[in-house]
Protein backbone atom coordinates (compact mmCIF):
# COMPACT_ATOMS: atom_id res chain seq x y z
CA UNK A 1 0.00 0.00 0.00
CA UNK A 2 2.50 2.44 0.76
CA UNK A 3 4.83 1.42 -2.38
CA UNK A 4 1.68 2.30 -4.49
CA UNK A 5 1.10 5.10 -2.73
CA UNK A 6 4.48 6.44 -3.32
CA UNK A 7 4.40 5.39 -6.85
CA UNK A 8 0.88 7.14 -7.72
CA UNK A 9 2.30 10.73 -6.40
CA UNK A 10 5.51 10.28 -8.83
CA UNK A 11 3.79 9.14 -11.65
CA UNK A 12 0.82 12.47 -11.18
CA UNK A 13 3.82 14.46 -11.29
CA UNK A 14 6.09 13.13 -14.16
CA UNK A 15 2.85 13.10 -16.16
CA UNK A 16 2.02 16.92 -15.08
CA UNK A 17 5.59 17.76 -16.04
CA UNK A 18 4.85 16.30 -19.55
CA UNK A 19 1.76 17.98 -19.92
CA UNK A 20 3.33 21.15 -19.12
CA UNK A 21 6.47 20.50 -21.24
CA UNK A 22 5.33 18.85 -24.44
CA UNK A 23 4.21 22.62 -25.95
CA UNK A 24 8.45 22.77 -26.19
CA UNK A 25 8.53 18.57 -27.68
CA UNK A 26 7.46 17.00 -30.04
CA UNK A 27 8.01 13.78 -29.13
CA UNK A 28 6.11 14.62 -26.00
CA UNK A 29 2.77 15.89 -27.96
CA UNK A 30 3.40 13.04 -29.87
CA UNK A 31 2.87 10.35 -27.17
CA UNK A 32 0.62 12.38 -25.24
CA UNK A 33 -2.01 12.86 -28.41
CA UNK A 34 -1.47 8.79 -29.08
CA UNK A 35 -2.66 7.91 -25.44
CA UNK A 36 -6.01 9.93 -25.82
CA UNK A 37 -7.29 7.50 -28.02
CA UNK A 38 -5.67 4.07 -26.64
CA UNK A 39 -8.95 3.19 -24.92
CA UNK A 40 -10.72 3.81 -28.24
CA UNK A 41 -8.85 1.56 -30.05
CA UNK A 42 -9.02 -1.46 -27.44
CA UNK A 43 -12.77 -1.13 -27.53
CA UNK A 44 -13.17 -1.52 -30.94
CA UNK A 45 -10.47 -4.27 -31.27
CA UNK A 46 -12.69 -6.09 -28.51
CA UNK A 47 -15.43 -4.84 -30.40
CA UNK A 48 -14.31 -6.61 -33.95
CA UNK A 49 -13.04 -10.05 -32.32
CA UNK A 50 -15.62 -10.56 -29.16
CA UNK A 51 -14.57 -14.11 -28.74
CA UNK A 52 -10.86 -14.32 -29.48
CA UNK A 53 -8.03 -14.97 -27.27
CA UNK A 54 -5.81 -11.82 -26.92
CA UNK A 55 -1.96 -11.25 -26.11
CA UNK A 56 -1.01 -8.10 -24.31
CA UNK A 57 2.83 -6.87 -25.35
CA UNK A 58 4.52 -3.90 -24.31
CA UNK A 59 8.02 -2.63 -25.26
CA UNK A 60 9.36 0.84 -24.37
CA UNK A 61 10.42 1.50 -27.95
CA UNK A 62 11.49 0.42 -30.99
CA UNK A 63 15.02 -1.27 -29.66
CA UNK A 64 12.85 -3.11 -27.42
CA UNK A 65 10.24 -4.43 -29.58
CA UNK A 66 12.45 -5.77 -32.13
CA UNK A 67 13.64 -8.57 -29.13
CA UNK A 68 10.19 -9.76 -29.13
CA UNK A 69 9.01 -9.85 -32.68
CA UNK A 70 9.99 -13.10 -33.70
CA UNK A 71 8.07 -14.25 -30.82
CA UNK A 72 4.40 -12.13 -32.27
CA UNK A 73 4.98 -13.18 -35.52
CA UNK A 74 4.63 -17.14 -35.01
CA UNK A 75 1.77 -16.03 -32.16
CA UNK A 76 -0.16 -13.81 -34.56
CA UNK A 77 0.06 -17.03 -36.88
CA UNK A 78 -1.69 -19.45 -34.84
CA UNK A 79 -4.83 -17.61 -34.40
CA UNK A 80 -4.55 -15.21 -31.31
CA UNK A 81 -5.36 -11.46 -31.87
CA UNK A 82 -1.92 -9.20 -30.70
CA UNK A 83 -2.12 -6.22 -29.14
CA UNK A 84 1.08 -4.38 -29.17
CA UNK A 85 1.51 -0.78 -26.54
CA UNK A 86 5.08 1.24 -26.84
CA UNK A 87 6.12 3.62 -24.41
CA UNK A 88 7.89 5.92 -26.98
CA UNK A 89 7.19 7.04 -30.26
CA UNK A 90 10.11 5.25 -31.83
CA UNK A 91 8.03 2.39 -31.58
CA UNK A 92 5.00 3.53 -32.21
CA UNK A 93 5.20 5.11 -35.45
CA UNK A 94 8.41 2.70 -36.57
CA UNK A 95 6.97 -0.53 -36.22
CA UNK A 96 4.52 -2.17 -38.99
CA UNK A 97 3.59 -5.36 -38.79
CA UNK A 98 0.73 -7.61 -40.36
CA UNK A 99 0.55 -9.51 -37.25
CA UNK A 100 -0.24 -6.73 -35.27
CA UNK A 101 -4.15 -6.24 -34.60
CA UNK A 102 -3.90 -3.70 -32.21
CA UNK A 103 -1.09 -0.95 -31.69
CA UNK A 104 -1.27 2.03 -29.00
CA UNK A 105 0.96 3.89 -27.15
CA UNK A 106 0.47 2.57 -23.38
CA UNK A 107 -2.68 4.85 -21.74
CA UNK A 108 -0.93 6.29 -18.26
CA UNK A 109 -0.59 3.79 -15.68
CA UNK A 110 -3.02 5.30 -13.56
CA UNK A 111 -5.23 2.82 -11.41
CA UNK A 112 -8.16 4.03 -13.00
CA UNK A 113 -6.99 4.06 -16.66
CA UNK A 114 -5.12 0.49 -16.17
CA UNK A 115 -8.73 -0.87 -15.24
CA UNK A 116 -10.48 0.53 -18.07
CA UNK A 117 -7.58 -0.58 -20.69
CA UNK A 118 -7.54 -3.87 -19.05
CA UNK A 119 -11.13 -4.57 -18.69
CA UNK A 120 -12.16 -2.99 -21.85
CA UNK A 121 -9.45 -5.93 -23.72
CA UNK A 122 -9.75 -8.82 -21.64
CA UNK A 123 -6.03 -9.89 -22.43
CA UNK A 124 -5.15 -13.58 -21.84
CA UNK A 125 -1.76 -12.29 -21.17
CA UNK A 126 0.61 -9.50 -20.29
CA UNK A 127 3.80 -9.54 -21.66
CA UNK A 128 6.68 -6.87 -20.99
CA UNK A 129 10.34 -6.18 -22.57
CA UNK A 130 13.17 -6.15 -21.04
CA UNK A 131 12.94 -3.32 -18.01
CA UNK A 132 9.84 -1.10 -19.11
CA UNK A 133 7.33 -2.47 -16.48
CA UNK A 134 4.15 -0.63 -15.09
CA UNK A 135 3.23 -0.78 -11.70
CA UNK A 136 -0.23 -0.09 -12.07
CA UNK A 137 -0.98 -2.32 -14.81
CA UNK A 138 0.82 -5.10 -12.79
CA UNK A 139 -1.44 -5.00 -10.10
CA UNK A 140 -4.66 -4.79 -11.70
CA UNK A 141 -3.89 -7.58 -14.25
CA UNK A 142 -3.15 -9.38 -10.85
CA UNK A 143 -6.55 -8.56 -9.58
CA UNK A 144 -8.44 -9.56 -12.43
CA UNK A 145 -6.05 -13.21 -12.87
CA UNK A 146 -4.54 -11.87 -15.93
CA UNK A 147 -1.14 -13.73 -16.09
CA UNK A 148 1.94 -11.21 -16.00
CA UNK A 149 5.26 -12.36 -17.93
CA UNK A 150 8.73 -10.14 -18.63
CA UNK A 151 10.58 -11.48 -21.28
CA UNK A 152 14.23 -10.72 -22.07
CA UNK A 153 14.78 -9.22 -18.27
CA UNK A 154 17.79 -7.84 -17.05
CA UNK A 155 18.97 -5.93 -14.31
CA UNK A 156 21.80 -3.76 -13.74
CA UNK A 157 21.97 -2.31 -10.48
CA UNK A 158 25.34 -0.60 -10.71
CA UNK A 159 24.01 1.94 -13.01
CA UNK A 160 20.67 2.17 -10.89
CA UNK A 161 19.62 4.06 -8.24
CA UNK A 162 17.89 3.17 -5.06
CA UNK A 163 15.42 5.03 -6.54
CA UNK A 164 15.32 2.70 -9.52
CA UNK A 165 16.07 -0.67 -6.85
CA UNK A 166 13.01 -0.42 -4.82
CA UNK A 167 10.54 0.35 -7.66
CA UNK A 168 11.84 -2.47 -9.70
CA UNK A 169 11.86 -4.52 -6.27
CA UNK A 170 8.13 -3.78 -5.71
CA UNK A 171 7.03 -4.42 -9.45
CA UNK A 172 9.14 -7.60 -10.01
CA UNK A 173 7.64 -9.05 -6.73
CA UNK A 174 3.90 -8.62 -8.37
CA UNK A 175 4.59 -10.60 -12.11
CA UNK A 176 3.67 -14.08 -12.39
CA UNK A 177 6.96 -14.78 -14.28
CA UNK A 178 10.41 -13.55 -15.01
CA UNK A 179 12.51 -14.83 -17.48
CA UNK A 180 16.11 -13.68 -17.64
CA UNK A 181 17.80 -12.57 -21.08
CA UNK A 182 21.22 -14.41 -19.58
CA UNK A 183 22.78 -16.32 -17.25
CA UNK A 184 24.02 -13.55 -15.66
CA UNK A 185 20.74 -11.80 -15.45
CA UNK A 186 19.47 -14.51 -13.70
CA UNK A 187 21.69 -14.61 -11.34
CA UNK A 188 21.59 -10.99 -10.53
CA UNK A 189 17.22 -11.45 -10.47
CA UNK A 190 17.63 -13.99 -7.80
CA UNK A 191 19.78 -11.57 -5.40
CA UNK A 192 17.71 -9.37 -6.11
CA UNK A 193 14.65 -11.07 -5.11
CA UNK A 194 15.42 -13.91 -2.89
CA UNK A 195 12.53 -16.78 -3.76
CA UNK A 196 11.45 -15.17 -6.42
CA UNK A 197 10.76 -17.97 -9.40
CA UNK A 198 13.70 -16.71 -12.31
CA UNK A 199 14.22 -18.76 -15.71
CA UNK A 200 16.88 -18.24 -18.01
CA UNK A 201 15.08 -18.52 -21.62
CA UNK A 202 17.55 -16.22 -23.19
CA UNK A 203 16.95 -12.94 -25.85
CA UNK A 204 14.45 -13.47 -29.03
CA UNK A 205 16.39 -10.77 -30.35
CA UNK A 206 19.03 -12.94 -31.85
CA UNK A 207 16.46 -15.13 -33.76
CA UNK A 208 15.19 -12.00 -35.21
CA UNK A 209 18.34 -10.73 -36.67
CA UNK A 210 19.56 -14.10 -38.14
CA UNK A 211 16.02 -14.77 -39.61
CA UNK A 212 16.54 -11.14 -41.82
CA UNK A 213 19.73 -12.39 -43.56
CA UNK A 214 17.61 -13.75 -46.29
CA UNK A 215 15.84 -10.44 -47.00
CA UNK A 216 19.32 -8.74 -47.16
CA UNK A 217 19.15 -7.08 -50.93
CA UNK A 218 22.73 -6.15 -51.56
CA UNK A 219 25.05 -8.94 -49.40
CA UNK A 220 28.90 -8.97 -50.16
CA UNK A 221 31.07 -11.65 -48.87
CA UNK A 222 32.90 -10.44 -45.70
CA UNK A 223 36.17 -11.16 -48.28
CA UNK A 224 34.98 -8.91 -50.98
CA UNK A 225 33.88 -6.21 -48.13
CA UNK A 226 37.46 -6.25 -46.77
CA UNK A 227 38.25 -5.37 -49.72
CA UNK A 228 36.29 -2.73 -51.02
CA UNK A 229 37.07 -1.01 -47.35
CA UNK A 230 33.97 0.87 -46.12
CA UNK A 231 33.39 2.07 -42.53
CA UNK A 232 29.59 2.70 -41.04
CA UNK A 233 29.12 4.68 -38.74
CA UNK A 234 25.91 3.74 -37.27
CA UNK A 235 23.24 5.20 -35.07
CA UNK A 236 25.36 8.02 -34.24
CA UNK A 237 24.58 10.93 -32.20
CA UNK A 238 25.93 14.55 -31.36
CA UNK A 239 27.81 13.12 -28.70
CA UNK A 240 30.06 10.66 -30.53
CA UNK A 241 31.20 13.59 -33.54
CA UNK A 242 33.96 14.76 -31.22
CA UNK A 243 35.54 11.49 -32.07
CA UNK A 244 34.86 10.85 -35.06
CA UNK A 245 35.12 14.29 -36.93
CA UNK A 246 37.54 15.29 -38.45
CA UNK A 247 39.44 11.97 -37.81
CA UNK A 248 37.39 9.59 -40.31
CA UNK A 249 38.02 11.80 -43.01
CA UNK A 250 41.19 12.08 -43.05
CA UNK A 251 41.52 8.28 -43.17
CA UNK A 252 39.13 8.40 -45.79
CA UNK A 253 42.35 10.76 -47.56
CA UNK A 254 44.80 8.64 -46.90
CA UNK A 255 42.54 5.53 -48.70
CA UNK A 256 42.37 3.43 -45.32
CA UNK A 257 38.83 3.52 -46.47
CA UNK A 258 36.90 3.62 -49.87
CA UNK A 259 33.86 5.02 -49.12
CA UNK A 260 32.36 5.88 -45.49
CA UNK A 261 28.34 5.30 -44.80
CA UNK A 262 27.00 7.79 -42.17
CA UNK A 263 23.54 6.80 -40.28
CA UNK A 264 22.55 9.51 -37.99
CA UNK A 265 19.87 7.59 -34.79
CA UNK A 266 18.26 10.45 -35.40
CA UNK A 267 17.17 10.98 -38.87
CA UNK A 268 15.07 14.63 -38.30
CA UNK A 269 15.69 17.46 -40.91
CA UNK A 270 18.15 19.18 -38.69
CA UNK A 271 20.37 16.65 -37.40
CA UNK A 272 20.80 15.35 -41.20
CA UNK A 273 21.62 18.74 -42.48
CA UNK A 274 23.76 19.14 -39.61
CA UNK A 275 25.87 16.15 -40.74
CA UNK A 276 25.76 17.64 -44.15
CA UNK A 277 27.51 20.55 -42.91
CA UNK A 278 30.18 18.58 -41.13
CA UNK A 279 31.08 16.88 -44.23
CA UNK A 280 30.78 19.80 -46.77
CA UNK A 281 33.32 21.41 -44.78
CA UNK A 282 35.99 18.72 -45.23
CA UNK A 283 35.10 19.49 -49.77
CA UNK A 284 34.24 16.06 -49.60
CA UNK A 285 31.73 14.25 -52.37
CA UNK A 286 28.32 13.02 -50.78
CA UNK A 287 24.95 11.85 -51.33
CA UNK A 288 22.14 11.63 -49.62
CA UNK A 289 19.88 8.61 -49.52
CA UNK A 290 16.65 7.52 -48.36
CA UNK A 291 16.68 3.31 -49.71
CA UNK A 292 18.99 0.60 -49.62
CA UNK A 293 21.62 0.95 -52.72
CA UNK A 294 24.95 -0.88 -53.61
CA UNK A 295 27.43 1.39 -52.86
CA UNK A 296 30.03 0.07 -55.28
CA UNK A 297 27.48 1.59 -58.09
CA UNK A 298 27.99 5.06 -56.58
CA UNK A 299 31.11 7.47 -57.17
CA UNK A 300 30.70 9.87 -54.00
CA UNK A 301 32.85 9.08 -51.37
CA UNK A 302 30.71 9.30 -48.43
CA UNK A 303 27.07 8.28 -48.50
CA UNK A 304 24.31 10.05 -45.72
CA UNK A 305 21.49 8.31 -44.61
CA UNK A 306 18.00 10.10 -43.97
CA UNK A 307 15.57 7.57 -43.36
CA UNK A 308 15.29 4.83 -40.61
CA UNK A 309 15.33 0.98 -41.09
CA UNK A 310 17.98 0.76 -43.36
CA UNK A 311 21.02 0.24 -41.20
CA UNK A 312 21.19 -3.37 -41.12
CA UNK A 313 20.80 -3.65 -44.93
CA UNK A 314 24.40 -1.37 -45.12
CA UNK A 315 25.52 -3.84 -42.33
CA UNK A 316 26.38 -6.13 -45.18
CA UNK A 317 28.27 -3.86 -47.35
CA UNK A 318 30.62 -2.83 -44.61
CA UNK A 319 33.71 -4.35 -42.88
CA UNK A 320 34.32 -1.81 -39.63
CA UNK A 321 31.34 0.01 -38.03
CA UNK A 322 31.54 2.46 -35.36
CA UNK A 323 28.16 2.20 -32.82
CA UNK A 324 27.31 5.39 -31.59
CA UNK A 325 25.85 6.08 -28.30
CA UNK A 326 28.75 5.28 -26.28
CA UNK A 327 30.00 8.90 -25.75
CA UNK A 328 26.55 9.77 -24.36
CA UNK A 329 24.81 8.98 -21.24
CA UNK A 330 22.45 6.80 -22.71
CA UNK A 331 25.23 4.41 -23.68
CA UNK A 332 25.75 2.73 -26.83
CA UNK A 333 23.26 1.29 -29.34
CA UNK A 334 22.40 -1.97 -31.08
CA UNK A 335 25.40 -4.22 -31.37
CA UNK A 336 23.76 -7.40 -32.76
CA UNK A 337 23.02 -6.58 -36.46
CA UNK A 338 26.91 -5.45 -37.51
CA UNK A 339 28.23 -8.32 -35.37
CA UNK A 340 26.06 -11.04 -37.37
CA UNK A 341 27.00 -9.28 -40.69
CA UNK A 342 30.57 -9.89 -39.46
CA UNK A 343 31.60 -6.33 -39.02
CA UNK A 344 34.49 -5.44 -36.85
CA UNK A 345 32.73 -3.21 -34.31
CA UNK A 346 33.93 0.05 -32.13
CA UNK A 347 31.97 2.18 -29.72
CA UNK A 348 32.50 4.36 -26.69
CA UNK A 349 33.47 3.81 -23.15
CA UNK A 350 29.64 3.48 -21.96
CA UNK A 351 27.95 0.12 -22.64
CA UNK A 352 26.40 -0.19 -19.31
CA UNK A 353 23.04 -0.47 -20.31
CA UNK A 354 20.75 -2.90 -22.47
CA UNK A 355 23.73 -4.10 -24.46
CA UNK A 356 26.01 -4.84 -21.61
CA UNK A 357 25.80 -8.56 -22.65
CA UNK A 358 26.33 -8.13 -26.25
CA UNK A 359 29.44 -5.59 -25.74
CA UNK A 360 31.14 -7.80 -23.11
CA UNK A 361 30.20 -10.71 -25.10
CA UNK A 362 31.71 -9.57 -28.48
CA UNK A 363 34.47 -7.79 -26.99
CA UNK A 364 36.21 -11.31 -25.11
CA UNK A 365 36.09 -12.45 -28.88
CA UNK A 366 37.73 -9.98 -30.15
CA UNK A 367 34.84 -9.08 -32.45
CA UNK A 368 34.63 -5.53 -30.85
CA UNK A 369 36.55 -2.87 -29.56
CA UNK A 370 36.12 -0.23 -26.75
CA UNK A 371 37.50 3.17 -27.33
CA UNK A 372 38.28 6.01 -25.27
CA UNK A 373 39.19 8.85 -28.38
CA UNK A 374 39.89 9.51 -31.63
CA UNK A 375 43.06 8.76 -31.85
CA UNK A 376 42.67 5.43 -30.01
CA UNK A 377 40.03 4.53 -32.79
CA UNK A 378 42.41 4.81 -35.63
CA UNK A 379 45.05 2.76 -33.35
CA UNK A 380 42.89 -0.11 -33.10
CA UNK A 381 42.26 -0.43 -36.58
CA UNK A 382 44.99 0.03 -37.95
CA UNK A 383 45.79 -3.63 -36.45
CA UNK A 384 43.64 -4.73 -38.94
CA UNK A 385 44.98 -3.07 -42.02
CA UNK A 386 47.23 -5.57 -44.51
CA UNK A 387 46.50 -8.69 -41.88
CA UNK A 388 43.78 -9.82 -43.38
CA UNK A 389 44.05 -13.30 -41.53
CA UNK A 390 43.00 -11.05 -38.24
CA UNK A 391 40.49 -9.38 -39.77
CA UNK A 392 38.49 -12.34 -40.76
CA UNK A 393 39.50 -14.44 -37.68
CA UNK A 394 37.29 -11.26 -35.52
CA UNK A 395 34.65 -11.02 -38.15
CA UNK A 396 33.71 -14.91 -38.11
CA UNK A 397 33.87 -14.33 -33.66
CA UNK A 398 31.28 -11.68 -34.39
CA UNK A 399 28.54 -14.12 -36.47
CA UNK A 400 29.25 -16.98 -34.22
CA UNK A 401 28.27 -15.12 -31.12
CA UNK A 402 24.75 -14.42 -32.48
CA UNK A 403 24.85 -17.86 -33.79
CA UNK A 404 25.21 -19.68 -30.45
CA UNK A 405 23.22 -16.95 -28.71
CA UNK A 406 20.17 -17.75 -31.15
CA UNK A 407 17.59 -20.43 -29.79
CA UNK A 408 15.23 -18.28 -27.55
CA UNK A 409 11.82 -18.17 -29.40
CA UNK A 410 10.86 -21.57 -28.88
CA UNK A 411 11.24 -21.91 -25.50
CA UNK A 412 9.80 -18.20 -25.25
CA UNK A 413 6.64 -19.84 -27.46
CA UNK A 414 6.42 -22.55 -25.05
CA UNK A 415 6.03 -20.81 -22.26
CA UNK A 416 3.94 -17.58 -23.14
CA UNK A 417 1.61 -20.65 -25.26
CA UNK A 418 1.04 -23.33 -21.83
CA UNK A 419 1.45 -20.66 -18.97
Amino acid sequence: MIFRIFYSVINLVVVLLALLLSPLSKKLRIAIKGRVHSIKKLKALRAQFPESDILWFHASSLGEYLQIEPVINQIGKSGSKIVVSFYSPSGYENVKNNNIDCKIFLPFDFLWMGSMALRTVLPKKLIFTTYDVWPNFIFVANKMSIPTFLVSAKLDLQSSSLFKRYIYKNVYKGLSHIFAATTKDQNELEKFLPGKKIEMLGNARYDSILSKISSIDFQSSIQDRNHRKALLLASIKRSDNATLFPKVFSMLDEKLFEKIIIIPHEVDEDTVTSYEQIIKSRGHSYCRISSIIDIQGIEEKIILVDSIGLLYQFCWQSFFCYVGGGFSSGGVHNLIEPAVASNIIFFGPNYRNNNLFDAEGLMNTNAAFKIDSGEDFLKKLSAFFHNEEKFLSSADEGANFVKENSGAVSKLLERLINE
